[in-house]
């Protein structure tokens, strides 16, 4: 059994406001979408998704889940099948993720060896997350980068 994961971009306006910063477009007549390869974030790389939200991780993720903010922007509460008993909801702001510890030891198992490989910092799991996805996300907003953060649920 898979996983279903979402995750979408909000930046806060000068009223205070979260509004979507992914373009957000009609689907055949449907609600609006985000199609995955135009997302601002747009990895399933396991190794993001256990900093950012601890799921297959075997080490601390930047936060425990925090479920929906409650400013999430009206697109993504509408969004079809957002809540479900086997959902799991977070957020993280820009500056949360620039201020972790990417240069932790992580250890990755070789299931069909039974065995750990060696240790290596984190960020050599993440560099397409780190060098691409991270830097268009700090265009997005100012420093200090709480004004963008990604809202992201797993579908367990």
């Amino acid at each position: 059994m898979g996983m279903c994961l979402e995750a979408f971009v909000e930046q806060r306006q000068a009223d205070g406001a979260w509004v979507p910063a992914d373009k957000w477009e009609p689907e055949d007549g449907d609600d609006p979408w985000v199609p995955y390869e135009k997302r601002l974030v747009h990895t399933y790389n396991e190794w993001v998704w256990g900093a950012l939200g601890g799921i297959t991780a075997g080490f601390s993720p930047i936060a425990q889940a925090r479920g929906l903010p409650a400013d999430v922007s009206a697109h993504i509460m509408a969004h079809e099948g957002l809540v479900d008993e086997h959902t799991f909801h977070s957020w993280l702001t820009v500056r949360e993720i620039m201020e972790y510890d990417w240069t932790q030891d992580v250890r990755q198992w070789f299931p069909s060896d039974r065995r750990y490989g060696p240790a290596q910092p984190l960020y050599a799991h993440c560099t397409e997350f780190l060098a691409q996805t991270l830097p268009r996300l700090w265009r997005l907003g100012r420093a200090p980068w709480d004004d963008v953060r990604i809202v992201f649920w797993f579908d367990v």
